[in-house]
C-alpha cells in the first residue's frame, strides 16, 4: 500500500512542552527503519506486508499506527524527526482490533446541517452524516474555528465523486486535565486545549490509561451537549510517555488520510 501525507507533525512531551517536528522515515518492526520519500511538504510510505487483495472485489486493508512506539530524535529543536511504527492489517487482522478506524480524517473546512467537508491535506471529501442529530453541525463548526481535525467512519466511500456516508463523526482534541470526577459510569473532566477549556464526559470504560489532573490527554469528541460540554466516545492519557505523536492543530498523523 502507497500513502501521500504531510511531513509536518506536532509533538507535545510529558511536560506539556508543544514543538513542530517532521516524519523521516517508518518502521514495521525491523532494526533500521526506512526513510520516506518526500518533495516538498508531502512524503510517500509504501508499505508491505501480508495482505492480500482480489481485482474487481472490495477489499478490507488498514494500517496500523502504533502511536506510542514512535521514535523522536532532537524533540524541540530545528532538526527535530519522528519515526512512525507501522504496519498493514488484512480484513481479519482488522476485526481483532479494538480502536480501529476507517474512513477519512483531516481538517474541516465546512459544514452544514448534517454535512461536513474534510480535507485531508491531498483532496476533500464531503462526508453525509447519518447519525449527525440536533446540534451536529454547531458542533463540527466548533471544532473547525478550534483546528480540532474530523475523523468519520465510514460505511461506504465514492471516491469517483469524494463522498462517503457516515455513521460517527469525530472530533480529536488534546491537551490538560483538571477537575477530574465521574458520573454514573462516566468520567468527567475539564480539558485545557490551546483556544480554551472544555467539560468532557466519556464513559470510563473507554478510557485508555489513567487520567490525572494535570496530566496529558488527547479524547475523541462526539457530540456538544452545551455551552463548551461535549460528550466523548474515547480518551487516552499521554501522561508519562514522554515526546508523543500528537499532530499539529491537536490531529492526527499527516493531516489524514482515507482508508478502506
Amino acid at each position: 500500500m502507497k500513502v501521500v501525507f504531510s511531513n509536518a507533525v506536532g509533538l507535545t512531551d510529558s511536560s506539556g512542552t508543544s514543538a513542530g517536528c517532521a516524519f523521516t522515515g517508518f518502521s514495521q518492526g525491523q532494526p533500521a527503519p526506512d526513510t520516506l520519500s518526500c518533495s516538498g511538504d508531502n512524503c510517500t510510505m509504501e508499505v508491505n506486508g501480508a495482505v492480500n487483495v482480489l481485482a474487481n472485489q472490495d477489499n478490507r486493508v488498514g494500517l496500523d499506527f502504533v502511536l506510542k512506539n514512535f521514535t523522536v530524535t532532537g524533540f524541540n529543536t530545528p532538526s527535530c524527526s519522528a519515526t512512525m511504527r507501522v504496519s498493514p492489517l488484512n480484513a481479519s487482522q482488522m476485526d481483532q482490533k479494538t480502536g480501529f478506524f476507517s474512513g477519512v480524517s483531516g481538517m474541516i473546512s465546512s459544514a452544514v446541517d448534517n454535512t461536513v467537508t474534510i480535507n485531508t491535506g491531498t483532496r476533500s471529501f464531503i462526508i453525509n452524516a447519518t447519525a449527525g442529530g440536533a446540534g451536529f453541525s454547531g458542533f463540527m463548526q466548533f471544532a473547525k474555528t478550534n483546528g480540532f481535525p474530523a475523523l468519520a467512519n465510514c460505511a461506504g466511500f465514492d471516491f469517483g465523486a469524494g463522498s462517503c456516508q457516515s455513521t460517527q463523526v469525530m472530533a480529536t482534541v488534546s491537551g490538560t486535565v483538571s477537575n477530574l470526577g465521574s458520573s454514573g459510569a462516566n468520567s468527567t473532566f475539564a480539558l485545557a486545549f490551546k483556544n480554551g477549556t472544555i467539560n468532557v464526559s466519556v464513559p470510563a470504560a473507554q478510557v485508555d490509561g489513567a487520567l490525572e489532573n494535570g496530566g496529558l490527554a488527547i479524547v475523541k469528541l462526539i457530540s456538544q451537549t452545551g455551552v463548551n460540554s461535549f460528550t466523548a466516545a474515547q480518551a487516552e492519557s499521554l501522561s508519562g510517555m514522554g515526546a508523543m505523536g500528537t499532530p499539529m492543530n491537536n490531529g492526527i498523523p499527516g493531516g489524514g488520510m482515507p482508508m478502506m
